[in-house]
């Protein structure tokens, strides 16, 4: 198991844009993952996950080989249970970590960054959010974190996947406008930073991927927003953007200072159905391809 988690932790390094190893290792030891799905019992398994575990020695606690396996083991069990047993079994872990305040601050940054950063292979926004929940009843996390978990929490929460996405007033070809005014089957929103050499690869590879431009021309709208506000720059950075996309700046900065959108790595990307209706969040240019190749989308 410390060979896959090794995988992972080179995988997440490699997927970094914009924005302690160990020589012990295991031998024909068979996956818990594999054990929950053959047995079937997948919410007995996450209930009494943590039980045994050693949350009073930090440094024991916190060697890759340990908690960090333990806990990647740990997420990869979800798929196969419900919320109400995962939640319980993320309140179960941080019951037993609060023995040791420095071992649960550890685990509370695992979750964070497993699961909250969109470069990471696990990234999961509503398993994370029920870490969030979790921290914030909590006796011993300091008042201080919740204050900043409960913003995460409400950032979080906006623009989920199958509900409405916020509006926003947006500056195009020498007009305002609003984004429930574009009217097509779908819409893709780029949130981009200039100067960003990911979304600068991003938009090449969409610009030059011939299906997807196709799209374009019938039932897709592609927009690029620039969310900063700096309208010489924006104008400088014109010709990075393709034609064919729209090209739109928030003025005001209102998506960035209201926190109407969450983003948090450049480029952020959203796709909308024709009711604004939030298909995927936080995606990526491959989920993106992928989505609209599954529908077989034909002009």
């Amino acid at each position: 198991m410390l060979k896959l988690l090794m995988r992972y932790i080179l995988l997440f390094v490699v997927l970094y844009s914009c924005n302690q190893t160990s020589n012990k290792s295991y031998s024909n030891k068979e996956s818990i993952i594999d054990s929950v799905v053959n047995s079937n019992n997948a919410d007995s398994v996450l209930l009494n996950y943590w039980k045994g575990f050693d949350f009073t020695n930090y440094q024991q606690a916190t060697l890759p080989e340990n908690g960090e396996q333990k806990f990647v083991d740990f997420i990869n069990i979800f798929p196969n249970s419900n919320n109400l047993v995962i939640s319980q079994s993320i309140d179960n872990l941080y019951e037993y970590a609060s023995t040791n305040l420095y071992v649960q601050k550890y685990f509370e940054e695992l979750s964070k960054r497993y699961l909250y950063d969109v470069n990471s292979p696990f990234y999961n926004e509503n398993y994370f959010i029920l870490f969030l929940q979790c921290f914030l009843k909590s006796k011993t996390i300091a008042d201080e974190s919740k204050i900043r978990y409960k913003i995460l929490l409400e950032i979080a929460n906006k623009n989920k996947v199958g509900e409405l996405a916020t509006d926003f007033t947006y500056f195009a070809n020498n007009k305002t406008y609003n984004l429930y005014n574009i009217k097509n089957s779908f819409l893709v929103l780029f949130f981009y930073e200039v100067g960003c050499s990911y979304c600068e690869e991003s938009i090449r590879i969409l610009s030059t991927n011939t299906e997807f431009n196709n799209l374009l021309n019938s039932n897709v709208s592609m927009m690029a927003i620039y969310p900063d506000g700096d309208k010489d720059l924006w104008n400088k950075y014109k010709e990075h953007i393709p034609v064919n996309w729209i090209n739109g700046i928030d003025l005001k900065k209102n998506i960035i200072n209201n926190g109407l959108y969450d983003l948090k790595a450049s480029p952020t990307i959203y796709l909308l159905d024709e009711n604004k209706r939030v298909i995927l969040k936080d995606t990526s240019i491959e989920e993106l391809l992928q989505y609209f190749q599954n529908l077989k989308i034909n002009i």
